[in-house]
């Protein structure tokens, strides 16, 4: 499953556990994203592929150890 919020300026990332269980690509580019939102990504067990350029991300949380399943990570500003 693939779901693309890419240019809505979503402003928070707010997920919870099994909203999407099945969700393996997740569009989130030009978004403004805060690094402190990124932990919420942590109930998307099966996601594989994660698109965040283009959120002015400065910093990334010291432990990404939740994202250990994504395969293709895109950050670039």
């Amino acid at each position: 499953m693939e779901l693309n919020l890419q240019f809505n300026n979503m402003k928070s990332l707010l997920l919870t556990q099994d909203m999407f269980p099945v969700l393996e690509k997740l569009h989130l580019s030009y978004n403004n994203i805060p690094v402190s939102h990124l932990i919420n990504l942590k109930h998307l067990r099966n996601l594989q592929f994660l698109d965040l350029s283009a959120n002015d991300l400065m910093t990334l949380p010291d432990d990404l150890s939740f994202l250990s399943s994504v395969e293709d990570f895109n950050i670039s500003s």
